[in-house]
Protein backbone atom coordinates (compact mmCIF):
# COMPACT_ATOMS: atom_id res chain seq x y z
CA UNK A 1 0.00 0.00 0.00
CA UNK A 2 1.72 3.63 -0.61
CA UNK A 3 1.36 6.44 1.01
CA UNK A 4 -0.85 8.52 -1.32
CA UNK A 5 -3.48 5.77 -1.20
CA UNK A 6 -3.20 5.38 2.69
CA UNK A 7 -3.53 9.16 2.83
CA UNK A 8 -6.80 8.94 0.14
CA UNK A 9 -8.61 6.01 1.78
CA UNK A 10 -8.04 8.26 5.32
CA UNK A 11 -9.90 11.01 3.81
CA UNK A 12 -12.48 8.97 0.87
CA UNK A 13 -16.53 9.58 2.21
CA UNK A 14 -15.44 12.64 4.53
CA UNK A 15 -17.23 16.10 3.89
CA UNK A 16 -15.23 17.55 7.21
CA UNK A 17 -12.42 17.32 9.38
CA UNK A 18 -12.84 16.32 12.99
CA UNK A 19 -9.67 15.40 14.43
CA UNK A 20 -6.43 15.34 13.77
CA UNK A 21 -4.39 13.53 11.45
CA UNK A 22 -0.49 12.91 11.19
CA UNK A 23 0.74 10.86 9.05
CA UNK A 24 5.05 10.67 7.80
CA UNK A 25 7.60 8.32 6.80
CA UNK A 26 9.81 9.49 9.61
CA UNK A 27 9.22 11.63 12.75
CA UNK A 28 9.54 15.60 12.47
CA UNK A 29 12.42 16.79 14.68
CA UNK A 30 12.53 20.03 16.84
CA UNK A 31 14.52 23.01 16.13
CA UNK A 32 14.32 26.24 18.15
CA UNK A 33 13.68 29.34 16.67
CA UNK A 34 16.79 31.08 17.68
CA UNK A 35 18.59 28.43 15.47
CA UNK A 36 16.58 29.14 12.35
CA UNK A 37 17.27 32.57 12.87
CA UNK A 38 20.90 32.42 13.20
CA UNK A 39 22.83 34.22 10.50
CA UNK A 40 19.30 35.95 9.05
CA UNK A 41 18.93 32.30 7.08
CA UNK A 42 15.74 31.58 6.62
CA UNK A 43 12.24 33.30 5.08
CA UNK A 44 9.44 33.66 6.85
CA UNK A 45 5.84 32.92 4.63
CA UNK A 46 2.47 34.50 5.46
CA UNK A 47 -0.81 33.52 4.60
CA UNK A 48 -1.49 34.63 0.39
CA UNK A 49 1.98 33.83 -0.23
CA UNK A 50 3.53 31.57 -2.52
CA UNK A 51 7.59 31.43 -1.73
CA UNK A 52 10.57 29.58 -3.79
CA UNK A 53 14.08 28.90 -2.34
CA UNK A 54 17.38 27.86 -4.00
CA UNK A 55 19.84 26.83 -1.36
CA UNK A 56 23.39 26.98 -1.94
CA UNK A 57 26.89 27.46 0.46
CA UNK A 58 27.63 30.55 -1.14
CA UNK A 59 23.72 32.24 -1.52
CA UNK A 60 20.52 31.97 -0.45
CA UNK A 61 18.22 31.36 2.58
CA UNK A 62 18.29 28.04 3.95
CA UNK A 63 14.88 27.72 6.11
CA UNK A 64 10.97 28.22 5.34
CA UNK A 65 9.14 29.56 8.53
CA UNK A 66 5.69 28.88 8.80
CA UNK A 67 4.01 30.70 12.17
CA UNK A 68 1.04 30.12 13.31
CA UNK A 69 -0.34 27.28 10.94
CA UNK A 70 -4.22 26.78 11.80
CA UNK A 71 -6.90 27.43 9.67
CA UNK A 72 -4.76 27.94 6.47
CA UNK A 73 -2.42 25.38 4.85
CA UNK A 74 1.13 25.09 3.97
CA UNK A 75 2.04 22.82 1.06
CA UNK A 76 5.84 22.40 0.00
CA UNK A 77 7.64 20.99 -2.45
CA UNK A 78 11.29 20.22 -2.78
CA UNK A 79 13.28 18.95 -5.42
CA UNK A 80 15.70 16.86 -4.06
CA UNK A 81 18.33 16.85 -6.71
CA UNK A 82 18.42 20.20 -6.66
CA UNK A 83 17.99 21.51 -2.92
CA UNK A 84 15.43 23.79 -4.25
CA UNK A 85 11.88 24.51 -2.59
CA UNK A 86 8.59 25.93 -3.71
CA UNK A 87 5.97 26.50 -1.10
CA UNK A 88 2.70 27.78 -1.09
CA UNK A 89 0.62 29.00 2.20
CA UNK A 90 -3.27 29.69 1.99
CA UNK A 91 -6.85 29.74 3.47
CA UNK A 92 -8.30 28.18 0.45
CA UNK A 93 -7.15 26.23 -2.44
CA UNK A 94 -8.59 27.11 -5.61
CA UNK A 95 -7.91 27.17 -9.42
CA UNK A 96 -6.02 29.72 -9.18
CA UNK A 97 -3.69 29.13 -6.61
CA UNK A 98 -2.90 25.32 -8.10
CA UNK A 99 -2.25 27.86 -11.73
CA UNK A 100 0.85 30.00 -9.34
CA UNK A 101 1.88 26.39 -7.41
CA UNK A 102 2.57 24.69 -10.87
CA UNK A 103 4.13 27.83 -12.67
CA UNK A 104 6.74 27.97 -9.46
CA UNK A 105 6.83 24.29 -9.76
CA UNK A 106 7.88 24.19 -12.94
CA UNK A 107 11.01 26.33 -12.26
CA UNK A 108 12.47 24.36 -9.73
CA UNK A 109 12.47 20.91 -11.68
CA UNK A 110 15.76 19.13 -12.58
CA UNK A 111 16.40 17.39 -15.98
CA UNK A 112 15.31 13.85 -13.92
CA UNK A 113 12.69 15.10 -11.46
CA UNK A 114 12.60 14.18 -7.89
CA UNK A 115 9.99 15.67 -6.38
CA UNK A 116 8.61 16.07 -2.86
CA UNK A 117 5.80 17.25 -1.19
CA UNK A 118 4.41 18.11 2.48
CA UNK A 119 1.16 19.28 3.21
CA UNK A 120 0.45 20.61 6.91
CA UNK A 121 -2.74 22.86 8.47
CA UNK A 122 -6.48 23.24 8.30
CA UNK A 123 -8.55 23.12 11.70
CA UNK A 124 -10.97 20.68 12.83
CA UNK A 125 -14.13 21.57 10.27
CA UNK A 126 -12.16 22.43 7.08
CA UNK A 127 -13.38 21.36 4.11
CA UNK A 128 -11.46 18.44 3.36
CA UNK A 129 -11.63 18.80 -0.69
CA UNK A 130 -8.68 21.32 -0.69
CA UNK A 131 -6.34 18.61 0.97
CA UNK A 132 -7.69 16.30 -2.20
CA UNK A 133 -7.22 19.08 -4.92
CA UNK A 134 -3.33 19.19 -2.98
CA UNK A 135 -3.07 15.33 -3.15
CA UNK A 136 -4.17 15.42 -6.41
CA UNK A 137 -1.79 18.20 -7.30
CA UNK A 138 1.39 16.26 -5.99
CA UNK A 139 0.27 13.10 -8.00
CA UNK A 140 0.07 15.43 -11.50
CA UNK A 141 3.20 16.60 -10.51
CA UNK A 142 4.57 13.14 -10.25
CA UNK A 143 6.20 14.25 -6.52
CA UNK A 144 6.23 11.53 -3.91
CA UNK A 145 3.84 13.07 -0.81
CA UNK A 146 6.17 11.97 2.22
CA UNK A 147 4.49 13.87 4.91
CA UNK A 148 0.25 15.06 6.08
CA UNK A 149 -0.16 16.75 8.90
CA UNK A 150 -3.95 18.47 9.10
CA UNK A 151 -6.36 19.35 11.14
CA UNK A 152 -7.00 19.61 14.81
CA UNK A 153 -7.56 22.54 17.08
CA UNK A 154 -3.36 22.94 17.19
CA UNK A 155 -1.02 26.00 16.11
CA UNK A 156 1.71 24.18 13.98
CA UNK A 157 5.25 26.38 13.83
CA UNK A 158 6.90 24.46 10.64
CA UNK A 159 10.09 25.05 8.85
CA UNK A 160 11.40 23.65 5.84
CA UNK A 161 15.07 22.90 5.08
CA UNK A 162 15.89 23.51 1.76
CA UNK A 163 19.04 22.02 1.66
CA UNK A 164 18.02 18.57 3.06
CA UNK A 165 14.11 18.67 2.41
CA UNK A 166 13.62 18.15 6.25
CA UNK A 167 10.40 19.50 7.94
CA UNK A 168 10.80 20.67 11.84
CA UNK A 169 8.76 21.89 14.52
CA UNK A 170 9.71 25.18 15.40
CA UNK A 171 10.34 26.08 19.03
CA UNK A 172 8.98 29.72 19.74
CA UNK A 173 10.22 29.87 23.09
CA UNK A 174 12.99 27.95 22.43
CA UNK A 175 11.79 25.47 24.39
CA UNK A 176 9.77 21.99 24.21
CA UNK A 177 6.18 23.10 24.46
CA UNK A 178 3.96 22.38 27.50
CA UNK A 179 1.00 20.37 27.08
CA UNK A 180 -2.24 22.06 25.83
CA UNK A 181 0.16 25.42 25.05
CA UNK A 182 -0.51 25.12 21.12
CA UNK A 183 -4.57 24.24 21.61
CA UNK A 184 -6.33 27.40 20.01
CA UNK A 185 -8.19 29.11 22.73
CA UNK A 186 -11.72 29.48 20.43
CA UNK A 187 -14.56 27.08 19.50
CA UNK A 188 -14.45 25.14 16.72
CA UNK A 189 -17.15 24.04 14.03
CA UNK A 190 -17.87 20.31 15.02
CA UNK A 191 -18.11 18.01 11.81
CA UNK A 192 -21.21 16.15 11.03
CA UNK A 193 -19.45 12.63 10.69
CA UNK A 194 -17.82 12.09 14.10
CA UNK A 195 -15.44 8.73 12.65
CA UNK A 196 -12.55 9.80 13.73
CA UNK A 197 -9.67 9.90 10.63
CA UNK A 198 -7.22 8.32 12.94
CA UNK A 199 -8.89 4.91 12.77
CA UNK A 200 -7.99 4.39 9.16
CA UNK A 201 -4.84 5.43 9.64
CA UNK A 202 -2.89 1.66 9.62
CA UNK A 203 -0.47 2.06 6.80
CA UNK A 204 2.82 0.23 5.83
CA UNK A 205 4.47 3.80 6.64
CA UNK A 206 5.05 5.08 10.25
CA UNK A 207 2.17 6.58 11.77
CA UNK A 208 3.32 10.12 14.47
CA UNK A 209 2.02 10.30 17.60
CA UNK A 210 2.36 14.09 16.94
CA UNK A 211 2.42 15.04 20.93
CA UNK A 212 5.22 12.42 21.92
CA UNK A 213 8.06 14.43 23.36
CA UNK A 214 11.05 15.15 21.03
CA UNK A 215 14.91 16.19 21.39
CA UNK A 216 15.17 19.61 21.03
CA UNK A 217 17.46 19.77 17.30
Amino acid sequence: MSFEYAVSQALSGEKRADSRMHMSSKDRPNMSLSKIQEGDNYIEINAGQIKRLYYSEWHGERFLFARSLNTDVLFTLFEVNSAKLVAFRGAHVNSSSIEKIKAEARKILSKKPNLESRIFGFSNGSNLKYIKDLLHLSQELKARLVEVDAFGNEFRHIAIDSRFGISYNVLLDNRPYRAGELMVNQSVTPANNKQSLAAVLHTEQIVNNSNSDQNKA
